[in-house]
């Protein structure tokens, strides 16, 4: 029997960074709106990039 594949994500939702960072969502769109990190429209909801974002958030401690 083979192993199941494990995939790391590479991408948050707006809920994972307001949880992350302690804030709300409306923080967070505007986090994205003035492009502190990458980001991407996935249907109705955004995508953040999980490299983008880690690295400007170990940036800021």
């Amino acid at each position: 029997m083979s192993k199941p594949l494990l995939v790391e994500r590479k991408t948050y939702t707006v809920v994972e960074i307001s949880e992350i960072l302690g804030i709300n969502k409306s923080a967070v769109y505007r986090l994205i709106k003035n492009n502190y990190f990458k980001s991407f429209k996935f249907g109705k909801s955004y995508r953040i990039s999980k490299e983008s974002f880690d690295n400007w958030f170990y940036d800021i401690k």
